[in-house]
């Protein structure tokens, strides 16, 4: 056989299709912000080519500002997403035909943030104060105020941080895993800040999880779980291996035009890796805990965001463990 015959002859063989394997089951995604490390463990199951191993092809479309989750899911223009379980929960709790298939977080990252110059000490000096909060997520500053039967005059802003380095305001929510080395990387140092962690204040809501109709959960549950197994070993990789999921974070926050620091995103993954690690041993990886479940429903009936908390059984469709 002559060489260039030859080559061609295994060139087709290469790139003949498999017999015998069933196509890739095609599913999108949406995740609830911009492209960081906060979804590193999504990326690193794409190239690594884990949804593939696991029979899909997943879309993951690129999320943002101009883009709200739910309300894509609602209009069916994605399959698969991910907010914060207060989120997902008071939209079922509205009657919105949506479940829980994994809760990726499973420590609350929210915290509030003050300089000790404010004479804050505890939460009670805060009274009267004025606290910036992200818009759309009042509802858990709202459990503070409750919690310590305190009042403060709420700011909603795209960027609280901006406001707070201007002492625009007296106080700030932030991320332990994005916010908060912000501001430390503003040039104020640790021991000129109070903060007040909300899984130390008995508000430790779980925050990201993954989310679809339960019209889709019914008829692809397959595809689900699929999807849920091939993003938590997405997160092992990205733990296992930070700097190969740091690049892919990089990758995509460039093709997004969104600024990238590896110092940042690298605290931003070790943060990640605090709060889904599990920290009990009877506890599954991407599990809700029903007491969780529970913790934030009474959330939501009292700051009136709901008025009927729905059943854990038909909310989430996860992986079951065992709770002491």
């Amino acid at each position: 056989m002559k060489p260039l015959l030859k080559w061609i002859v295994i060139a087709l063989f290469l790139t003949a299709p498999v017999t015998g394997q069933p196509p890739l089951k095609k599913i999108s995604f949406l995740p609830h912000w911009l492209p960081q490390a906060q979804f590193a463990g999504i990326y690193m199951a794409e190239d690594l080519n884990i949804f593939r191993q696991h029979g899909l092809e997943v879309t993951i479309q690129r999320g943002g500002p101009n883009e709200p989750p739910l309300p894509a899911l609602m209009k069916g223009k994605v399959d698969l997403t991910s907010v914060f379980l207060f989120q997902g929960l008071e939209a079922a709790g509205r009657g919105k035909p949506l479940v829980n298939i994994a809760q990726i977080g499973q420590r609350a990252a929210l915290m509030l943030v003050a300089k000790k110059t404010t004479g804050i000490e505890e939460p009670r000096d805060m009274a009267g104060m004025y606290l910036g909060v992200w818009q759309g997520f009042e509802l858990l500053p709202l459990a503070f105020f409750k919690k310590y039967t305190i009042r403060m005059h709420l700011i909603s802003a795209a960027s609280p941080i901006n406001l707070f380095l201007r002492e625009g305001i007296a106080v700030t929510t932030a991320m332990r895993y994005n916010e908060y080395h912000t501001i430390l990387a503003s040039g104020l140092n640790a021991d000129e800040l109070v903060t007040f962690n909300f899984s130390d204040l008995g508000l430790d809501f779980p925050e990201d999880g993954l989310y679809c109709l339960a019209d889709t959960y019914e008829s692809r549950p397959d595809v689900c779980e699929a999807f849920t197994a091939a993003v938590l070993q997405g997160w092992r990789a990205a733990f296992a291996q930070p700097d190969r999921a740091i690049e892919s974070v990089r990758r995509r926050m460039l093709a997004a035009h969104v600024p990238y620091s590896p110092a940042h995103q690298y605290w931003m993954l070790k943060r990640m890796q605090d709060i889904i690690l599990p920290q009990e041993g009877n506890h599954t990886m991407g599990a809700l805990k029903e007491s969780d479940f529970l913790s934030v429903g009474n959330m939501l009936i009292e700051t009136g965001a709901i008025t009927t908390v729905p059943p854990f059984s038909a909310f989430y469709k996860g992986k079951k463990h065992a709770e002491k």
